[in-house]
């Protein structure tokens, strides 16, 4: 929040009722929070607000103490800046508690010269070029694989969750909506949570990039330079056995039935 305190103070925004007050464009929602899309200052610039609603959650370490959801997202840009993706810049933040765990909410400024992942695949000149689809792929890859590597794992990797900036030789990779991701701990079973979590976020991926606009070859281009990456030996059959499994099981929610793989899969 440092460097932003005069700005918001100008804009109004300077209590807890102020901000949770503010509304905008809704850009997302869900049971437990929405997002707006907002517009600050003189001249205008963008900003997104999340707003929760009695999101909270529970540390092993802190059982008793309940935490908003909004804490843990901030805890994760930690770690995400540490492995090179810092491109995210939270304003401010805040929690009013009660029993029910509370209101809370943080404000972030806008991700410039960032595009969703999936205004890319929208993009018709970008996808008639096959060079610039294997540059898109390959950035994709790279940042996945730098994610994990890290000990990193996100949850929810969609297309709509992954946003890209241009650079001259390729594309520079940023996630956003961290509040449910995951970093490897140091007990022995956080390996495998870890393995299990990136395996889905390689299944959110392949099941919200959408069929066939995207081939069954360049899915499996996009694997092989993954694991390449990686410095994954063997064949990989297992290892895509089990993306494929998790594609099976969570393609049954209604949000991936637009992009059609999951259809396919069950066939």
């Amino acid at each position: 929040m440092d460097g932003w305190q005069e700005f918001l103070r100008t804009c109004g925004l300077n209590s807890f009722e102020n901000f949770i007050s503010c509304k905008g464009e809704v850009v997302d929602r869900n049971s437990r929070s929405i997002v707006y899309r907002i517009k600050l200052g003189d001249p205008p610039s963008i900003f997104y607000l999340k707003c929760h609603s009695n999101y909270v959650r529970r540390k092993a370490s802190s059982f008793f103490r309940l935490e908003p959801m909004i804490y843990n997202e901030l805890e994760n840009m930690m770690h995400y800046a540490r492995a090179g993706f810092d491109a995210l810049d939270p304003v401010a933040w805040g929690w009013q508690k009660d029993k029910g765990g509370g209101n809370s909410f943080m404000l972030m400024a806008d991700l410039r010269d960032y595009r969703p992942l999936q205004a890319y695949l929208d993009n018709e000149f970008l996808m008639k070029s096959a060079e610039k689809r294997r540059t898109l792929s390959s950035a994709l890859s790279s940042g996945l694989a730098a994610m994990h590597d890290a000990g990193l794992a996100h949850i929810d990797f969609f297309t709509w969750h992954v946003f890209l900036r241009p650079l001259l030789n390729g594309y520079k990779l940023q996630p956003i909506d961290l509040e449910r991701s995951i970093k490897k701990g140091k007990m022995f079973w956080s390996s495998l949570i870890i393995k299990r979590s990136q395996v889905d976020d390689l299944a959110s991926l392949n099941l919200t990039v959408p069929w066939p606009l995207v081939s069954f070859s360049e899915r499996m281009r996009f694997f092989c330079d993954y694991r390449k990456k990686r410095g994954m030996n063997g064949s990989g059959h297992k290892f895509l056995r089990a993306i494929l499994k998790r594609c099976k099981h969570r393609g049954r929610k209604r949000k991936f039935i637009p992009y059609g793989v999951a259809e396919r899969l069950r066939k």
